[in-house]
């Protein structure tokens, strides 16, 4: 009787047990049926992280006090590399200051900016850094040579030196989605939309990883491929004649056509399009990309863009095109919500991407 007993309670155990596992299966199928996970992928400098950067503040949480102590260090980063860059293209362009004292400071800032630790040090010569910022003949420098090839926050951040520069700095919202800073593997941003959980996967694009983008990734709801518009001009180390565009553009074609993406929807975000705006009136586009025929006119421009990236696509059936400025908040608060909703429908019979109205550029 005893022994009956307790093997009625094992049994009951056993089936108590069994049916906690389907609980959690159940419910593991069920949070897997509501996680949309995105794949962003895109040539380094396009702006992906600055893009993930500001579903954090329109979704998430935005940026802890931890985190804003850490991009102190990389806004000023920043700043002391774009001053060591232009100093240097002041060198290698023979304009240097013809003031002896000026040109004696600038000198003494640019090797002080050459140590390894000059984004911790810059402040003990910020007096310096002052009176270089306010010189007409560096303001002269920066306006009237091409060469100078400066990043797209540099001016950004000279402008608001003596800020940045001050004791008591703590970035703003503003100065983190300006500041760059070289990511490595994969940085995921999860937030919720409509009930759904969306994992945000931002990769790596430098070379040595592109070769993994196909590889690593399962289960993926979309894939969202940015690229600067303003690269068409930008040669690459790795082939004389090619621009990074074109290598953007040759990445692209290979995603589309992979077959582990065949019916993934696919998002391509053309970005930084006030940059490319005024890149088109110095260097024609149709120099690096003959087929183009438009000038300098940006909505032409745009579209004949759209139409060499809507080729590599090989006709996917959810293919969707926006044109982006990353830094402009509540324009990609606009177009993000719009492609999150895109992207939850897309099953949805006749869903296909249509071409943004020029009227947005």
């Amino acid at each position: 009787m005893g022994a009956s007993a307790s093997v009625a309670i094992q049994e009951q155990e056993a089936r108590r047990r069994s049916r906690s596992i389907d609980d959690t299966i159940a419910q593991d199928r069920a949070k897997e049926a509501k996680t949309v996970k995105i794949l962003m992928l895109g040539p380094c400098d396009a702006g992906k992280s600055t893009l993930a950067k500001q579903v954090r503040l329109i979704h998430d949480s935005g940026f802890w006090d931890k985190e804003k102590a850490q991009y102190r260090h990389v806004v000023r980063a920043n700043l002391a590399s774009s001053l060591l860059h232009v100093l240097t293209a002041m060198d290698r362009c023979s304009q240097a200051f013809p003031d002896p004292a000026m040109a004696a400071v600038a000198d003494k800032i640019a090797a002080r900016l050459q140590a390894g630790d000059a984004h911790e040090k810059i402040t003990d010569f910020k007096s310096e850094v002052h009176v270089l910022l306010a010189h007409d003949h560096f303001h002269r420098f920066l306006e009237a040579d091409e060469r100078v090839g400066l990043a797209e926050s540099t001016q950004y951040f000279f402008k608001s030196a003596e800020r940045i520069l001050s004791p008591s700095y703590v970035p703003t919202d503003y100065d983190i989605l300006r500041a760059r800073q070289k990511s490595l593997g994969l940085a995921e941003t999860v937030f919720n939309f409509r009930g759904f959980q969306i994992r945000l996967c931002d990769v790596d694009g430098s070379s040595t990883v592109k070769k993994k983008w196909l590889q690593c990734f399962e289960n993926v709801s979309a894939v969202l491929f940015t690229v600067a518009m303003d690269t068409y001009d930008v040669r690459t180390k790795e082939e004389e004649e090619g621009t990074a565009l074109k290598d953007a553009l040759e990445a692209f074609g290979v995603i589309c056509s992979h077959e582990s993406f065949s019916s993934t929807p696919v998002v391509l975000f053309l970005n930084k399009k006030d940059a490319f705006r005024n890149k088109l009136k110095v260097s024609p586009l149709a120099s690096y990309m003959p087929a183009y025929k438009g000038g300098s006119d940006c909505v032409e421009a745009i579209h004949f863009l759209q139409e060499a990236f809507r080729q590599r696509a090989a006709g996917k059936r959810n293919f969707f095109v926006h044109v982006t400025c990353a830094i402009d908040t509540g324009s990609v608060r606009s177009v993000f919500d719009s492609v999150l909703a895109s992207i939850l429908h897309c099953d949805s019979p006749g869903t296909s991407g249509a071409m943004p109205d020029p009227k947005l550029y």
